[in-house]
């Protein structure tokens, strides 16, 4: 915001009163508050820069954040997290020691509660003198009464003594009542007389740099400079976007004095009349513009942080998006100049093909979401429902589909990032977070539910194009990762699974329906089994073969698949593909009879295990499902029994399970009944061992050189061990080998 902040504004504030206690520290909270878009989030930025000038022993005494609207989150956590962040960084403070707490909880990849955040502020406060906290827009955070509530314990509890918080936001009655009740709280209202003249500062700025302007006459400058402040009523967005429309206007006594008398009278009217303005002829543009804008908010909701939509890659997916819905438009060429000009101040871009696009405000974004503009037949398309995703992703599967554009970019040597995508490359993105993320979306239209299971058919040189960008899946940083809120490692697993199996020499549809399974969330995958129930279980039983590689375990004795498997889709998703696991439960539901019960049962409790991978742990649900179908909780004839295996993994949730299911806590495998075709193979006879001395066996193996747990430790804790140790000797389990016996 500093960049649109006019020198000389905004230095009011420093004269007012509750300014002043705030920075003398005698006030813990300061609330300014206004209507929309009356600058304060300018004035915000103000209030960081002067923070910076503050004597203090650290220099930099504050620290900022934005509560953007776009993210429509719960804002508590990443404003506690973005505050310990900044001021470790501001300090040279090493998280990993001075919060031991905090980190501790980040280690084991937990996510901090908003407890373990206060404590971990209050312990970085403690060698810190007073530290000067920005808040801005505080109404545009979803459930912005929790937000009040910590601000509440931030200014009052002694353990924050030194911080001072700064807040912005409108003055709405939830958010004035929570406020209002902070002891030593001062309030500021951006409603007085000193505003008007930013505002006429601001226009008067306005006015020299736009070149418009340099061909009107002194005297009808002078009459905007003096109308529009006084109408303003202390709206700077309102009088920017007088200033933006009235440059459009004939220079004339007339056409001016008409214009100005003429003033709507708030944003709502202002942003109607910018619509009206524009021909017909060109209309279309602008809503696909507005579109694609509102799209890039909705995708926001989902994203680790702000997506850059370039102007560039907006007027190629304009561009997209009316040779799709409207052919005959498809030779018809917008620039980057007719963006600014016909948009107005509806968007805020530069001057340059990578420049980021947006709305101007908040207030913008609020308009077409419930105003009647977004209800366009020809565009098919309301700016307040599901089709901001619907159409685009529609747009984007059609263009992934259409052979001219596989030659348009490499993307498998490519390493696109946030702010570089191309309109294809986020296409291809777009497609492949909607596929795992969008099911509601996607389940209530015909039309998308008829175009995705064509995407995922891999005997088509689209699905090749979607996996060829699956390489730049690679960091934290990739478009994938933003886009799936940080799952784009795991979506990125499961399509690089299927580069271990033999599609060539498997039944085509056979693999289409393991990518359909494999590659979304699983409601969508249920939905499509449901819809081709006849053909699915002739395809379940079919077998195919994968290369696989070895789990997670290096114990030579526990081999995963130590051979290339053979079997079917329900064994192989069985593996480790957790989260298949809901449309394998759905599977069993519907029709169990194609499965081997007993060998699912051990695949799932052999999954590799991770105390950084909670993902991998056996659904309950789903081992108990296995077993009310008519798993044998008792079979003998692989290397572990299946309460030897749980044991062994210390998985205290299946050793329930099974001993719930009568599973017999002593027995041991049958040594002469291992069957000839076992898909679970072991080097040592650690069978001969019962379940408890099998947990005590893989509790001992999981230490490290000097005795302590290692991260991967029977799924990570004593806790967990001892669990087990009381469920299994509750149930009368003993420790001892086939040997001792």
């Amino acid at each position: 915001m500093r960049k649109y902040r006019e020198p000389e504004t905004c230095s009011w504030i420093l004269k007012d009163q509750s300014w002043k206690d705030w920075v003398g520290c005698k006030t813990r909270c300061l609330w300014i508050y206004g209507i929309p878009g009356s600058g304060k989030s300018v004035l915000a930025s103000y209030a960081v820069d002067e923070a910076k000038t503050f004597p203090t022993t650290i220099g930099d005494c504050s620290v900022y954040y934005y509560c953007y609207y776009g993210h429509a989150q719960d804002e508590v956590g990443p404003f506690l997290r973005a505050i310990i962040i900044q001021l470790c960084g501001k300090t040279g403070l090493d998280i990993n020691t001075c919060l031991k707490t905090l980190c501790g909880a980040w280690n084991h990849n937990i996510e901090p509660t908003t407890d373990i955040l206060l404590s971990g502020l209050a312990e970085i406060l403690r060698s810190l003198p007073v530290i000067y906290v920005i808040l801005d827009a505080l109404d545009e955070s979803q459930n912005s009464q929790n937000l009040v509530a910590l601000l509440h314990v931030l200014a009052t509890e002694a353990r924050f003594i030194t911080l001072h918080i700064l807040v912005t936001s409108r003055q709405e009655r939830r958010i004035e009542a929570g406020i209002t009740r902070i002891d030593k709280c001062s309030k500021i209202s951006m409603e007085n007389p000193l505003l008007e003249e930013d505002i006429r500062c601001c226009v008067k700025s306005k006015l020299q740099s736009i070149l418009q302007f340099e061909q009107w006459p002194v005297q009808l400058l002078k009459e905007v400079e003096e109308i529009v402040p006084r109408e303003a009523r202390g709206m700077f967005q309102w009088a920017v976007c007088q200033i933006e429309e009235l440059k459009r206007i004939v220079p004339e006594q007339e056409a001016v004095s008409r214009a100005l008398s003429n003033l709507p009278k708030d944003l709502n009217l202002t942003y109607r009349r910018v619509l009206d303005r524009i021909e017909d002829s060109d209309l279309i543009f602008v809503k696909h513009a507005m579109m694609w804008i509102i799209h890039e908010q909705a995708v926001q909701e989902n994203c680790t942080r702000e997506l850059s939509l370039t102007s560039e890659r907006l007027l190629d997916q304009i561009r997209a998006s009316m040779s799709n819905i409207r052919p005959d438009l498809v030779d018809r060429y917008y620039s980057l100049l007719d963006l600014h000009d016909l948009c107005g101040c509806l968007i805020r871009t530069g001057n340059n093909s990578v420049a980021e696009v947006s709305f101007s405000h908040y207030t913008v974004y609020e308009y077409l979401r419930t105003a009647p503009f977004g209800e366009e037949p020809n565009l098919g398309y309301s700016f307040s429902s599901p089709s901001v995703i619907a159409i685009p992703l529609k747009i984007a599967l059609f263009d992934v589909m259409n052979p001219k554009a596989f030659s348009d970019i490499n993307l498998s040597t490519r390493r696109p990032t946030v702010d570089t995508m191309s309109c294809m490359e986020y296409f291809r993105l777009f497609a492949i977070h909607s596929i795992n993320h969008e099911d509601e979306i996607i389940g209530n239209d015909e039309e998308l539910m008829g175009l995705w299971p064509t995407i995922l058919d891999p005997s088509k040189p689209y699905f090749k194009e979607l996996y060829a960008i699956i390489p730049s899946i690679s960091s934290g940083d990739s478009p994938l990762e933003q886009l799936c809120l940080g799952a784009g490692t795991m979506i990125e697993e499961d399509w690089r699974s299927l580069a271990r199996v033999d599609m060539q020499n498997a039944d085509p549809e056979a693999m289409q329906l393991l990518c359909i399974i494999l590659l979304t969330n699983g409601c969508l995958a249920e939905r499509f089994l449901a819809k081709h129930s006849d053909s699915y279980q002739r395809l379940l039983k079919i077998h195919f073969k994968a290369q696989l590689r070895i789990g997670e375990r290096e114990h030579k004795s526990f081999g995963f698949f130590s051979q290339d498997f053979v079997g079917t889709i329900f064994e192989y998703l069985m593996i480790g593909y957790h989260s298949c696991d809901p449309v394998l439960e759905w599977l069993l539901h519907f029709d169990h009879t194609t499965v081997d019960l007993d060998l699912s049962m051990m695949l799932l409790l052999s999954r590799p295990f991770s105390a950084k991978r909670h993902r991998s742990r056996p659904r309950p649900s789903l081992l108990n499902n296995l077993i009310s179908k008519g798993a044998n909780v008792n079979v003998d004839t692989y290397f572990m029994t299946p309460l030897q295996l749980a044991s062994y993994n210390g998985d205290d949730m299946s050793v329930e399970v099974l001993i719930a299911a009568r599973a017999d806590p002593n027995a041991l495998h049958n040594q002469h009944g291992v069957l000839e075709k076992e898909k679970i193979e072991t080097a040592e006879p650690i069978g001969d061992n019962s379940p408890l001395r099998l947990l005590r066996m893989g509790h001992e193996y999981h230490k490290d050189q000097i005795g302590r747990p290692c991260v991967r430790e029977s799924y990570g804790s004593f806790f967990m061990h001892n669990k087990t140790r009381e469920l299994l000797i509750k149930a009368g389990g003993r420790d001892f080998t086939r040997m001792s016996t």
